[in-house]
């Protein structure tokens, strides 16, 4: 926790804007910053104009008022600035907003090696006197980020800039304009896509930076992640990592980046109290939806929980639910048939607050919800709906919640004989879960054994047959029905991938996953990631490994498919938390490795809940082709034991601590997945 209080934190505000490249020059990224400043400084937010640090390069002649105290974002100049918020001037509980507006690139590197890409902010003074790229490099980036994160949790980072992803991958020599900007620093999290400049025709090939070897073929063994964001850092990006953010002029002719003329606008709709206060979830699809309008190709990303503050306010928890828009009299779902979101299923739709959902079905439940839809329509990845009963108008933040399955989307279970009658009537109560019997297999069961009452799965059993997933002790009966229901939540990331698996048809098979062995004596540097050649992991055969908590570990994902897939990596972890770990596009017949907390080199390491001596995560790659569908609502960051202390106390679960670490046009909607098992022994 943070010990500074509110009354006592301050804004550390770094804004980075520029224009006036040597070749390709931008015109609307000071325009950027200045208008955010504006809010800023102005009455709505009133924060001290002394607390702002401006990087700016204005294009020669452009009209901007100039301070004494602005500095040019050279290199040197970007490197101060982000170590000075990573320095003791910033204290536990204050607030950094730092906005970015301008250049990125990836840099093709071969160091007489493998060709491999390293990503890189583009300042000023990007090219030196021997003709290299003179920029801000990932893990240079990663590291001042992780020391911003250290000295306070309430970090929000905004990049209008664009990425150009493609062809380098295939080694084709660009032509001259894309020698100097292309792609994103994509580092700890963090989607930094360049802003193409004026007259960069669309689709252009881009290539490598300067110092690469030209014609080079560019394996990418592994590389940083596009992702889920630095930790405690909320990461908001004007598009998908290969897509072009643009700019053009506003109302009154001024040149700005569109998610920044999208990002005023919506700010410009929260009332003036509200402002310090709001949300992304209250912004962010009026911002989504007006930027898509302006741009259909360019569609807003975001890393982090959408209930958070937009001016940097501290990390929250919760659940994220299903988002949900209301187009034309109906409202249609991010989620579709391959989530359980299937024809006639009932979700109620509830606003941001409170970040957890009530208890299915209790008062607070139905006192909370907007209003409820019944889904009847659904492809694999959306669905539409409309109203039971009366329309109704979506609260800020809207999100769904399954409330009743449609078709074949509950979830089976069996029961031990010997379970109370009372117990039983709740399960048979909840709407998400079908009792069978023999021969019927069952998804979960709830069994007795050695005095306790064990849920296990196929991979999860009594102890003595598997690791166990959860046990309720005899005096924790009346919370069985929340723990099961719990798992329904747990399971939709496996359950997803398996009807994914099953209905893939052209891309069967289009996903691997490796687990792989780090050094165990060492971490490896940033550089030697990118390029290192890693060991399987120790495996128990197919797709089953057997670790250690002393094993450090990465996980590389392949794409074996035809495709450009969008592939999201989850873990559905032994204490009940899903956590999504990466997401990233992945071309065909190339392969990605995912590194904790997106830091390349950082690994991974598989520690059983505490009281357990050894535990099962199942790890789960979900690709699809249409590569702007979120899988955001798969997270679930309650564990099974919160679950108990939920409902035991239900009047302060918002207080509860959680464990630490339709489509498109022209879209296709085609989904495949991968599993493996991870099981830890200490």
């Amino acid at each position: 926790m943070e010990p500074k209080s509110k009354a006592t934190s301050k804004f550390h505000v770094l804004l980075v804007g520029i224009d006036d490249y040597a070749h390709k020059p931008l015109a609307g990224c000071v325009h950027d910053v200045e208008a955010v400043e504006r809010v800023l400084v102005g009455p709505r937010m009133a924060i001290d104009a002394g607390r702002i640090t401006r990087l700016l390069a204005p294009r020669s002649g452009a009209a901007h008022e100039a301070r004494p105290t602005d500095r040019r974002p050279t290199l040197d100049n970007l490197r101060a600035a982000l170590a000075a918020l990573g320095s003791d001037q910033v204290a536990p509980g204050d607030q950094v907003f730092i906005y970015y507006s301008g250049h990125g690139s990836r840099i093709a590197v071969t160091d007489g090696g493998p060709a491999f890409h390293r990503e890189a902010l583009v300042p000023v003074d990007h090219k030196d006197a021997e003709g290299k790229p003179n920029v801000l490099y990932d893990f240079e980036l990663n590291q001042l980020l992780r020391a911003i994160a250290a000295r306070t949790r309430r970090v929000t980072l905004i990049l209008d800039c664009c990425h150009a992803a493609g062809a380098t991958r295939e080694g084709i020599d660009p032509p001259a304009w894309t020698a100097r900007y292309l792609d994103p620093v994509r580092a700890f999290g963090l989607t930094g896509p360049l802003r193409v400049p004026p007259g960069v025709p669309p689709g252009a090939t881009p290539g490598a930076m300067p110092g690469a070897k030209p014609g080079a073929k560019i394996d990418r063994p592994s590389g940083p992640s596009l992702a889920r964001g630095v930790d405690d850092c909320q990461v908001v990006a004007a598009c998908l990592g290969h897509e072009y953010a643009k700019e053009g002029p506003d109302g009154r002719g001024t040149q700005h980046g569109l998610l920044t003329r999208a990002f005023l606008t919506a700010l410009d709709g929260v009332r003036d109290r509200e402002l310090r206060t709001t949300t992304w979830a209250a912004i962010w699809q009026p911002l989504r939806a007006e930027l898509e309008r302006t741009n259909p190709g360019q569609h807003a990303w975001m890393s982090g929980n959408a209930a958070r503050r937009v001016f940097a306010g501290p990390p929250v928890t919760g659940d994220p639910g299903f988002s949900v828009e209301r187009a034309d009299g109906s409202y249609q779902i991010e989620a579709g048939s391959l989530a359980g979101v299937t024809r006639g299923a009932e979700l109620a739709i509830y606003p941001e607050v409170p970040s957890y959902f009530p208890a299915l079905g209790s008062p607070d439940d139905v006192r909370l919800r907007a209003g409820v839809v019944v889904v009847t329509e659904a492809t694999p990845g959306t669905a539409i709906a409309a109203p039971r009963g009366l329309a109704f108008d979506l609260p800020p933040g809207a999100r769904g919640r399954m409330i009743k399955p449609g078709e074949s989307a509950r979830i089976t279970y069996a029961i031990d004989p010997q379970l109370a009658p009372a117990v039983a009537g709740a399960l048979a109560g909840s709407p998400l879960l079908e009792r069978v019997t023999p021969p019927a297999v069952p998804a979960v069961r709830l069994e007795h054994h050695d005095g306790r009452w064990i849920v296990s799965d196929s991979v999860h059993g009594r102890g003595d047959d598997g690791p166990i997933l959860f046990a309720l002790q005899p005096a924790e009966l009346d919370c069985a029905r929340a723990v099961m229901e719990h798992y329904y939540a747990y399971s939709r990331p496996f359950r997803m991938a398996e009807a994914a698996i099953a209905s893939n048809g052209s891309l069967a098979g289009g996903l691997a996953i490796q687990v792989l062995a780090c050094p165990a004596d060492r971490e490896l540097s940033p550089a030697e990631a990118q390029v290192a050649d890693l060991p399987p992991a120790p495996s128990t055969g197919g797709a089953a490994y057997a670790l250690s908590p002393s094993h450090k570990v990465c996980f590389a994902v392949r794409n074996t498919s035809l495709h450009q897939l969008r592939v999201t990596l989850v873990n559905a972890g032994a204490s009940g938390r899903v956590q999504i770990l990466g997401d990233q596009i992945i071309d065909p017949s190339t392969r990605y490795v995912f590194w904790a907390h997106n830091a390349l080199g950082a690994a991974f390491r598989m520690v059983p809940p505490t009281g357990a001596a050894v535990c099962a995560d199942r790890l789960v790659a979900i690709g699809r082709t249409a590569v702007t569908r979120e899988l955001d609502y798969l997270r679930v960051d309650r564990t099974f034991a919160s679950i108990i202390q939920r409902t035991r106390n239900a009047e302060t679960d918002r207080d509860i601590d959680i464990e630490d670490a339709m489509g498109h046009a022209g879209e296709l909607d085609h989904w495949t997945a991968a599993e493996v098992v991870i099981t830890t022994r200490r």
